[in-house]
């Protein structure tokens, strides 16, 4: 059943991705290709994530610099300048309105 040891042997290279790993036993079975194929595998393995990583953090920055560009600023000075007006102008109309109760 060729199809057990597939997925044992998934389940161990998965294992060395994780760190959980028998260094020791893949020098006692080849001195030179055992570390080889094994420092080959961790580099590529790690070189995959990464790039993964990457592509999904540009991603995400790419989607919210779009919703900032398309977002108006709260903080333009000429929208404030013009809420404040609005609230003089009130506060004007009060004070007119107040002065004329008193007279």
């Amino acid at each position: 059943m060729w199809h057990c040891g597939c997925i044992v042997d998934s389940f161990t290279l998965f294992r060395i991705i994780l760190g959980d790993f028998n260094f020791q036993a893949l020098q006692q079975a080849n001195r030179i290709l055992g570390p080889a194929y094994f420092i080959l595998y961790v580099f590529f393995v790690f070189f995959i994530l990464l790039n993964m990583f990457l592509a999904i953090i540009n991603d995400t920055y790419s989607e919210v610099k779009a919703d900032i560009s398309t977002q108006k600023s709260e903080f333009e000075m000429s929208d404030y300048l013009k809420q404040v007006q609005i609230i003089f102008e009130i506060f004007y109309l009060y004070l007119i309105v107040f002065v004329q109760c008193f007279q």
